[in-house]
């Protein structure tokens, strides 16, 4: 929303403030999506995954403004470039939302898990 209304105004000051809340969100997005590959990916390709993952997430820093910058030079203006990162984002929600539908439920799966041993003396419950 605060980039498809920064956008559509017009003066810099709403500008800057539409920019603002539009990196809000995004930080928000950011954290919420940092569960989604934990509930799917387990075990050994827990870690494999989320690298993957992390690794095409930062393709956006080269992409994006990349993208901003070629819409800018061939419109003249920034809007056309906010506008489809503005309708990228909706696709997004909508996979999102698409694969929560899919998946029946909010909760995250209880998994059944070794506690992580750790090196040094281990704690002894009282009477052992």
């Amino acid at each position: 929303m605060g980039l498809t209304a920064a956008a559509l105004t017009s003066p810099a000051l709403a500008v800057v403030v539409m920019l603002i809340i539009a990196t809000v969100g995004f930080k928000i997005a950011a954290s919420s999506f940092s569960i989604i590959p934990q509930r799917y990916l387990v075990g050994s390709m827990a870690a494999p995954g989320i690298a993957l993952i992390n690794s095409i997430g930062n393709l956006g820093g080269f992409a994006a403004p990349t993208l901003l910058g070629q819409v800018q030079e061939r419109t003249g203006s920034v809007s056309g470039g906010l506008l489809i990162v503005a309708g990228m984002c909706v696709v997004a929600l909508a996979g999102c939302a698409a694969m929560k539908y899919r998946s029946g439920t909010t909760e995250i799966p209880e998994q059944d898990h070794e506690p992580v041993r750790t090196a040094g003396p281990q704690p002894t419950r009282s009477g052992e």
